[in-house]
Protein backbone atom coordinates (compact mmCIF):
# COMPACT_ATOMS: atom_id res chain seq x y z
CA UNK A 1 0.00 0.00 0.00
CA UNK A 2 1.11 3.53 -0.80
CA UNK A 3 -0.49 6.07 1.50
CA UNK A 4 -0.44 9.84 1.12
CA UNK A 5 -1.19 11.59 4.42
CA UNK A 6 -1.96 15.30 4.04
CA UNK A 7 -2.69 18.16 6.43
CA UNK A 8 -5.43 20.69 5.65
CA UNK A 9 -4.72 24.21 4.42
CA UNK A 10 -4.10 27.11 6.78
CA UNK A 11 -7.14 28.17 8.82
CA UNK A 12 -7.95 31.47 10.46
CA UNK A 13 -7.11 29.78 13.78
CA UNK A 14 -3.73 28.62 12.45
CA UNK A 15 -2.93 32.16 11.34
CA UNK A 16 -3.85 33.45 14.81
CA UNK A 17 -1.89 30.61 16.51
CA UNK A 18 -4.87 29.28 18.46
CA UNK A 19 -6.03 25.68 18.81
CA UNK A 20 -8.86 24.58 16.52
CA UNK A 21 -9.09 20.99 17.74
CA UNK A 22 -12.65 19.76 17.15
CA UNK A 23 -13.91 23.15 15.99
CA UNK A 24 -14.58 23.18 12.26
CA UNK A 25 -12.40 26.15 11.39
CA UNK A 26 -12.46 28.08 8.13
CA UNK A 27 -9.60 28.08 5.65
CA UNK A 28 -7.96 31.46 5.36
CA UNK A 29 -7.34 33.04 1.95
CA UNK A 30 -3.80 31.66 2.18
CA UNK A 31 -5.22 28.26 3.13
CA UNK A 32 -7.35 28.14 -0.03
CA UNK A 33 -4.30 29.04 -2.12
CA UNK A 34 -2.27 26.30 -0.40
CA UNK A 35 -5.05 23.79 -1.06
CA UNK A 36 -5.32 24.87 -4.71
CA UNK A 37 -1.60 24.29 -5.19
CA UNK A 38 -1.87 20.96 -3.40
CA UNK A 39 -4.66 19.96 -5.78
CA UNK A 40 -2.49 20.87 -8.76
CA UNK A 41 0.38 18.81 -7.33
CA UNK A 42 -1.80 15.72 -6.90
CA UNK A 43 -3.98 16.18 -9.99
CA UNK A 44 -2.32 13.42 -12.00
CA UNK A 45 -2.25 10.91 -9.14
CA UNK A 46 -4.62 7.95 -9.16
CA UNK A 47 -6.08 7.07 -5.76
CA UNK A 48 -7.77 3.75 -5.10
CA UNK A 49 -9.20 5.00 -1.82
CA UNK A 50 -9.58 8.36 -0.08
CA UNK A 51 -10.55 9.24 3.49
CA UNK A 52 -10.98 12.60 5.16
CA UNK A 53 -11.67 13.94 8.63
CA UNK A 54 -15.25 14.94 9.36
CA UNK A 55 -14.10 18.48 10.19
CA UNK A 56 -14.82 21.13 7.57
CA UNK A 57 -11.27 22.43 7.10
CA UNK A 58 -10.05 18.99 6.05
CA UNK A 59 -13.02 18.38 3.74
CA UNK A 60 -12.60 21.75 2.01
CA UNK A 61 -8.95 20.88 1.44
CA UNK A 62 -9.87 17.44 0.09
CA UNK A 63 -12.29 19.01 -2.38
CA UNK A 64 -9.32 20.60 -4.15
CA UNK A 65 -8.06 17.03 -4.73
CA UNK A 66 -11.17 14.85 -5.13
CA UNK A 67 -14.89 15.31 -5.75
CA UNK A 68 -17.16 14.59 -2.74
CA UNK A 69 -18.35 11.38 -4.41
CA UNK A 70 -14.73 10.17 -4.51
CA UNK A 71 -13.90 10.17 -0.80
CA UNK A 72 -15.24 8.84 2.50
CA UNK A 73 -15.64 10.99 5.61
CA UNK A 74 -14.51 9.43 8.90
CA UNK A 75 -14.99 10.93 12.38
CA UNK A 76 -12.10 8.72 13.53
CA UNK A 77 -9.81 11.12 11.62
CA UNK A 78 -10.90 14.24 13.50
CA UNK A 79 -8.19 16.31 15.11
CA UNK A 80 -7.31 15.76 18.74
CA UNK A 81 -9.87 17.41 21.01
CA UNK A 82 -7.93 20.04 22.94
CA UNK A 83 -10.76 20.65 25.44
CA UNK A 84 -10.43 23.91 27.36
CA UNK A 85 -7.55 25.00 25.11
CA UNK A 86 -9.65 25.17 21.94
CA UNK A 87 -9.87 28.74 20.75
CA UNK A 88 -6.93 29.72 22.97
CA UNK A 89 -3.30 30.46 22.10
CA UNK A 90 -1.15 27.37 21.58
CA UNK A 91 1.33 28.66 24.16
CA UNK A 92 -1.23 28.14 26.95
CA UNK A 93 -1.22 24.35 26.55
CA UNK A 94 2.55 24.11 26.38
CA UNK A 95 2.91 26.27 29.49
CA UNK A 96 0.55 23.97 31.40
CA UNK A 97 2.24 20.90 29.97
CA UNK A 98 5.52 21.99 31.54
CA UNK A 99 3.81 22.12 34.93
CA UNK A 100 2.02 18.77 34.54
CA UNK A 101 3.52 15.79 36.27
CA UNK A 102 2.97 13.32 33.43
CA UNK A 103 4.42 12.38 30.04
CA UNK A 104 3.31 14.62 27.17
CA UNK A 105 1.39 11.79 25.47
CA UNK A 106 -0.70 11.21 28.60
CA UNK A 107 -1.56 14.87 29.24
CA UNK A 108 -5.34 15.21 28.86
CA UNK A 109 -6.87 18.69 28.73
CA UNK A 110 -10.12 19.16 30.66
CA UNK A 111 -12.90 18.13 28.31
CA UNK A 112 -10.43 16.89 25.70
CA UNK A 113 -8.24 13.98 24.64
CA UNK A 114 -4.75 12.81 25.44
CA UNK A 115 -2.51 11.79 22.56
CA UNK A 116 -2.98 8.19 23.68
CA UNK A 117 -6.75 8.64 23.16
CA UNK A 118 -6.12 9.74 19.57
CA UNK A 119 -3.94 6.66 19.08
CA UNK A 120 -6.81 4.46 20.26
CA UNK A 121 -9.09 6.04 17.64
CA UNK A 122 -6.48 5.43 14.97
CA UNK A 123 -6.05 1.79 15.99
CA UNK A 124 -9.80 1.44 15.41
CA UNK A 125 -9.48 3.15 12.02
CA UNK A 126 -6.67 0.75 11.08
CA UNK A 127 -8.55 -2.35 12.20
CA UNK A 128 -11.93 -1.39 10.73
CA UNK A 129 -10.81 0.33 7.55
CA UNK A 130 -7.22 0.95 6.56
CA UNK A 131 -5.80 -2.57 6.83
CA UNK A 132 -8.43 -3.72 4.32
CA UNK A 133 -7.34 -1.19 1.69
CA UNK A 134 -4.88 -1.82 -1.13
CA UNK A 135 -3.20 0.16 -3.88
CA UNK A 136 -2.65 3.89 -3.45
CA UNK A 137 -4.69 6.01 -1.08
CA UNK A 138 -4.91 9.44 0.47
CA UNK A 139 -5.96 10.73 3.87
CA UNK A 140 -6.56 14.43 4.54
CA UNK A 141 -6.58 15.25 8.22
CA UNK A 142 -4.76 17.34 10.83
CA UNK A 143 -1.36 18.11 12.31
CA UNK A 144 -1.60 16.30 15.65
CA UNK A 145 -3.60 13.41 14.21
CA UNK A 146 -1.19 12.96 11.30
CA UNK A 147 1.75 12.72 13.69
CA UNK A 148 -0.10 10.04 15.68
CA UNK A 149 -0.91 8.13 12.50
CA UNK A 150 2.69 8.31 11.29
CA UNK A 151 3.88 7.05 14.68
CA UNK A 152 1.62 3.99 14.44
CA UNK A 153 2.38 3.21 10.80
CA UNK A 154 6.15 3.74 11.04
CA UNK A 155 6.62 2.29 14.52
CA UNK A 156 8.08 5.49 15.97
CA UNK A 157 8.76 6.45 19.56
CA UNK A 158 6.91 9.39 21.10
CA UNK A 159 10.11 11.45 20.90
CA UNK A 160 10.30 10.76 17.16
CA UNK A 161 6.59 11.52 16.75
CA UNK A 162 6.86 14.90 18.46
CA UNK A 163 9.83 15.82 16.25
CA UNK A 164 7.78 15.46 13.04
CA UNK A 165 6.68 18.79 11.60
CA UNK A 166 3.33 18.97 9.79
CA UNK A 167 2.96 22.24 7.92
CA UNK A 168 -0.32 23.24 6.29
CA UNK A 169 -0.99 21.11 3.16
CA UNK A 170 2.20 19.12 3.72
CA UNK A 171 2.31 15.73 2.03
CA UNK A 172 3.66 12.59 3.69
CA UNK A 173 4.10 9.39 1.67
CA UNK A 174 4.57 6.02 3.37
CA UNK A 175 4.57 2.48 2.00
CA UNK A 176 3.76 -0.84 3.64
CA UNK A 177 1.07 -3.25 4.73
CA UNK A 178 1.80 -3.97 8.39
CA UNK A 179 1.10 -1.61 11.26
CA UNK A 180 4.42 -0.43 12.69
CA UNK A 181 6.42 -1.55 9.65
CA UNK A 182 5.59 1.05 7.01
CA UNK A 183 8.53 2.90 5.47
CA UNK A 184 8.65 6.66 4.85
CA UNK A 185 9.24 7.89 1.30
CA UNK A 186 9.05 11.53 2.40
CA UNK A 187 7.53 13.50 5.28
CA UNK A 188 6.21 17.06 5.60
CA UNK A 189 6.83 17.85 1.92
CA UNK A 190 5.59 21.29 0.84
CA UNK A 191 7.32 21.58 -2.54
CA UNK A 192 4.02 22.74 -4.07
CA UNK A 193 4.22 25.88 -1.88
CA UNK A 194 7.81 26.68 -2.79
CA UNK A 195 7.19 27.66 -6.40
CA UNK A 196 5.99 31.06 -7.51
CA UNK A 197 2.40 31.02 -8.65
CA UNK A 198 1.96 31.64 -12.39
Amino acid sequence: MKLYIVRHGQTEDNAARVFSGNRNGELSQQGHEEARRLGERLAEHHFDFAYVSSLKRAQVTMEYIRKPSQYVVSPLLQERHFGVYEGNPVETLFADLELANCPREQFCPDGGEAITDVESRLHTFWEETLQHCSGTGIIVAHGSLNRCLLKLLLGLSYTEQFAISQKNTCVNLVEGDTLGAFQPVFLNCIEHLQHTAT
